[in-house]
């Protein structure tokens, strides 16, 4: 009877824990969440500073249900931070997908990431996102995962694990770490860094 009381008494308090530990991520992902808004709503106004409520509160709609992907993936389509869940089970759901549809579910020459191959993945290794559905697909050994875009402007990562090259319709990548890149294919025609794992850095223009 003791065992079973203490039992349910750790039980509870470890409950307690994890419910404040989750309180607090909110709240600080909340607060961090309102700051990116500030400095994406400063971007998109262009300097104008007498918006009034009713394009602010448009333009915060906007922002957190389409531009936002998480507090802790940031802005810039190379915000993106290193996956930080790296348990034994972390990559299970990229491996069934890839088992389940190949290396290679989009075979056009002209490849795009906004493929009508694509289809959906759940539980990519960031305990922001890993609840989450996005949509995905492979192309010549690389899995591409669309976090965010609209028209041709589209951002997100992919898993790269034989450093295979980029197609030219990725105009911008970059490591961020066990495999992963940040990619961007954006919609004006603007240079972006192209870096693969183990390879230097382009200078900056002078």
């Amino acid at each position: 009877m003791i065992i079973r009381t203490t039992a349910f008494i750790l039980i509870g308090l470890f409950t307690c824990i994890t419910s404040f530990a989750q309180d607090e991520r909110a709240k600080k992902d909340e607060a961090r969440g309102e700051i990116l808004f500030q400095q994406y709503l400063k971007e998109v106004s262009r300097g104008v500073t007498n918006y009034d409520a009713g394009y602010s509160n448009a333009m915060r709609v906007i922002f957190f249900k389409t531009f936002l992907v998480s507090p802790e993936f940031g802005l810039r389509w190379n915000d993106v931070p290193a996956p930080d869940f790296v348990d034994s089970n972390s990559m299970a759901s990229v491996r069934l997908f890839i088992e389940t549809n190949g290396w290679n579910m989009d075979t056009n020459k002209y490849f795009y990431v906004d493929s009508k191959d694509a289809k959906l993945i759940r539980g990519l290794p960031w305990y922001s996102i890993k609840d989450r559905e996005f949509n995905a697909v492979t192309h010549q050994g690389i899995l591409y995962v669309l976090l965010k875009g609209w028209h041709y402007n589209l951002s997100g990562i992919a898993f790269n694990p034989n450093t295979n090259n980029f197609p030219d319709s990725i105009k911008g990548f970059q490591p961020i770490g066990a495999h992963w890149y940040a990619w961007a294919t954006p919609e004006d025609p603007i240079k972006l860094p192209q870096i693969l794992t183990g390879t230097p850095e382009p200078a900056p223009p002078h």
